[in-house]
Order: structure tokens, then C-alpha cells, then sequence
């Protein structure tokens, strides 16, 4: 499976890409690209905002990569898996600059947790979101609480139930995670530009400062996703979701 990260400077927005060939989905590598490119942008003076997107043209990102989870062997290994996915989520959490996010197709599983951390949400009118953990004998733990902040629990409840199916763009902005949503992909690319456009001309101080105020209550998230990627692991280690992996392997 191809994968990359690429980033670049325009203005004062620092742009990152990131995308692989298996719908986007989050290996490992990848996550650990995406985190290194976060904190690099994040550290440079020239940026005062990031926009954050995806390749192509359909799907946002189909989430952790069940191939790679189909290959994990024991509770170690498993936990480090998980728990990439956790540190991801704390390096949006930890950065200074506000991040736009740019969500082109669907969104699935662990695809949301990045979604949820972004500031502020650009969304193309049939950016369908899905969270599936449940139909393949997981849980979303680690994202949960990412999800929570952003749609509250009954919302959050629903969604992780009806894990089955698709809720449609205008419900995901009327529950808060997008902020906007567009009817064509031109507009998108326009409208997501022009919010961290708008973002990189404010004062940097005040900036970190709205941001620390956004983020407030969220500090016992180092020790909570770290507990819940151990959960994650240990459910992803039994038999039923163990014979939906190898479905994943075969196909791959």
C-alpha cells in the first residue's frame, strides 16, 4: 500500500496532505508521518494556521487500517496500534495554531477522531460520516472522547450505535462537528483556504490563548486514551473480531 504526508507554505497557512492507496485508511507509518508534519508546522514561525486534507476525490479517510490490525499478533503490538491513534489525537490537542480541516468524501471509524480534534470543520455536502467500530467487534474508545467533546454523549451514543449505517452531512453539522458545509468541490478548496487565511492574520497570542480556552478540560486525556487504546487492544484480540480482520487480510 502506498502512503504520503506532504506539506507546504502559502501565505502564512501551512498546508498538510496526507493519503494512501486503501481509501486513505491510518496505518502506523502513517499516523506517525502526520503527527512528525503537525509538529513541524505547528514549530515554525512562518505558520500561523494549518488547513489539513486528504488525497482524492471520495473518501476522507476509511479510519485505522484493518489490514494492519489483521496482522497484529499480540497485546503488545496491539496497544502500540491503538495507542498511535491516541498520541495522534494528543498532538492536535497539544499544538498552537488553529487547524482547519478539509473533508472532501465520507468519513469512517478512526477517520472521525481526526475530524473531531480539528478546529474548524469544511465539509463537502455528501461527506457522509460512519462509525463502525461496533459492526467489526470493537469499540471507538480512543476517538470517543475526541467525538464527545464535539457532539455531546446522546448524539455520540446514537452514532456509535448505528454503526451499520451512514448519517448524512447536514446531521453531522446540526451535532456540531462540521461547522460548514459546501456544494461543490471548488468551493471546498475555497472556503477552507479562506478560514485559515482568516485565522493566520490574528495575533498569535491571542490565538494560543482562545485555543488553550477552547481546549480547557481535556488534560486527563494523556492517562484516558491510553486506558482506552488497552481496551481497544484487548477487544481486537477476540475470536469474533479476529475472523472480520482476516476477511480484511484476504482481501488485501
Amino acid at each position: 500500500m502506498s502512503e504520503s504526508v506532504t506539506t507546504r507554505i502559502e501565505g502564512r497557512v501551512g498546508f498538510l496532505e496526507f493519503g494512501s492507496s486503501k481509501a486513505n485508511s491510518l496505518t502506523s507509518s502513517l499516523i506517525n508521518s502526520i503527527s512528525e508534519a503537525l509538529l513541524s508546522l505547528d514549530s515554525n514561525p512562518q505558520v500561523k494556521s494549518i488547513l489539513i486534507k486528504s488525497q482524492g476525490n471520495k473518501v476522507f479517510s476509511a479510519g485505522a487500517s484493518l489490514v494492519e490490525m489483521s496482522q497484529l499478533k499480540n497485546i503488545a503490538q496491539t496497544t502500540v496500534f491503538f495507542d498511535n491513534v491516541a498520541q495522534l489525537l494528543l498532538r492536535f490537542r497539544n499544538l498552537t495554531k488553529f487547524v482547519v480541516m478539509q473533508v472532501q468524501g465520507k468519513v469512517v471509524g478512526g477517520g472521525l477522531g481526526l475530524v473531531a480534534v480539528a478546529d474548524y470543520v469544511v465539509a463537502y455536502q455528501h461527506a457522509d460520516i460512519k462509525l463502525s467500530e461496533l459492526s467489526i467487534g470493537l469499540g471507538p474508545y480512543v476517538i470517543a472522547p475526541a467525538i464527545q467533546r464535539k457532539i455531546g454523549i446522546a448524539a455520540f451514543n446514537e452514532l456509535s450505535i448505528e454503526s451499520h449505517q451512514f448519517k448524512p452531512a447536514p446531521w453531522v453539522l446540526n451535532k456540531g462537528l462540521y461547522n460548514k458545509l459546501v456544494f461543490d468541490k471548488t468551493n471546498l478548496e475555497f472556503e477552507s483556504f479562506e478560514m485559515a487565511l482568516r485565522l493566520s492574520k490574528y495575533s498569535s497570542n491571542a490565538l494560543k490563548t482562545l485555543r488553550d480556552l477552547h481546549w480547557k478540560d481535556t488534560e486527563h486525556w494523556d492517562i484516558l486514551l491510553k486506558q482506552n487504546a488497552e481496551i481497544t487492544a484487548q477487544l481486537a484480540l477476540q475470536q469474533p473480531t479476529q475472523d472480520i480482520l482476516k476477511q480484511w487480510k484476504k482481501s488485501d
